[in-house]
């Protein structure tokens, strides 16, 4: 996996920028150098672009199963926030006019089952 840190919500210059990263690193690869941004470093020892990727033991995978799904943005609700009690309103549904209605429909689109104000404060 190659990281791309960065501060602050994402932006169109940090979009960017990961790219950039993202790119550079993708090269180092594809010439047999080490990537500068890898999280887990000790896997480039095995790494063969031609190669199947191995198959983890199946007391792995259990392991994995029980966890949060990978997340884009600390909104998913993968990553742990609950789903909405029938008396509470999901945010998704709210404050079209202050967050933006194209980012809502966004938000409704991958969670149809609604992000809990009281799961993410402000």
């Amino acid at each position: 996996m190659i990281a791309t840190p960065h501060v602050g919500g994402n932006t169109i210059d940090v979009a960017a920028h990961q790219g950039r990263i993202i790119a550079a690193d993708l090269r180092r690869l594809l010439v047999g150098e080490a990537p500068l941004h890898v999280l887990n470093p000790e896997t480039l020892h095995s790494f063969d672009w031609s190669a199947p990727r191995p198959t983890p033991e199946p007391d792995v995978l259990e392991r994995l199963a029980r966890q949060p799904g990978p997340a884009v943005s600390d909104l998913q609700l993968d990553r742990g926030a609950a789903l909405c009690s029938p008396n509470q309103r999901p945010r998704n549904d709210i404050g079209a006019e202050r967050r933006g209605a194209a980012r809502d429909a966004r938000l409704h689109a991958a969670h149809p089952e609604g992000l809990c104000r009281a799961d993410h404060p402000r």
